[in-house]
């Protein structure tokens, strides 16, 4: 191979690298934004109140909300644990409910007696003790889905048929996934749990 052949081919592949780096350099500030927006990371999610639930005397379970600012609910989605539907399932559906006049502030939806919300799908809920139990209210204003965007939205409370049935009727449960104490006490200690919750983030 002649030395000016070799020359000239060198001269190629060291152009062909400058539009290599050109490229990249473009294109390396963008990728960890596209990245992480892609995971989540950028989206500011806020959560809008606080949940919880309880029992009564007759076993009768009952979904508490303390919903912040002008938010809204309007649904409720009641589904199982991960494990609790049959094989090759997830999260079985236990239920919905919904609501024609969305509910602000403290909500008491119960599920034997849920006027004026209305059974849109029926509800089934366990009897066995190691099964599971989750609420997931909807607000009406969820956001915005996009990168950068407030994603609103109002924790799901989840616990055990055995849990709950341990704890004194009428006193209010915390989601078992994620406090150090699952009680927050009684129906008032939850409507003030709630009011500081919004006073202290909004």
């Amino acid at each position: 191979m002649s030395s000016s052949f070799r020359l000239f081919s060198g001269r190629v592949l060291i152009e062909m690298y400058k539009v290599k780096l050109m490229k990249l350099k473009w294109i390396a500030p963008i990728l960890p934004v596209l990245a992480l927006a892609g995971c989540g990371n950028y989206v500011n999610v806020e959560s809008q109140g606080k949940s919880g639930i309880s029992h009564d005397e007759d076993g009768n379970i009952s979904v508490h909300m303390y919903i912040c600012g002008d938010n809204a609910v309007d649904e409720l989605i009641l589904s199982g644990g991960f494990y609790d539907g049959p094989p090759g399932t997830n999260n079985p559906a236990l239920g919905m409910l919904k609501t024609s006049n969305p509910e602000s502030g403290y909500v008491v939806v119960n599920i034997a007696d849920p006027a004026p919300w209305e059974v849109v799908e029926p509800i089934n809920l366990p009897t066995e003790q190691g099964k599971y139990i989750i609420a997931n209210p909807r607000l009406v204003d969820k956001g915005w889905p996009i990168p950068f965007a407030k994603e609103k939205y109002m924790p799901s409370v989840s616990t055990s048929v055995g849990m709950l049935e341990g704890i004194d009727p009428g006193l209010v449960m915390r989601d078992m996934y994620t406090e150090s104490t699952h009680v927050f006490g009684t129906a008032e200690d939850f409507v003030e749990a709630g009011q500081q919750w919004c006073e202290d983030y909004f």
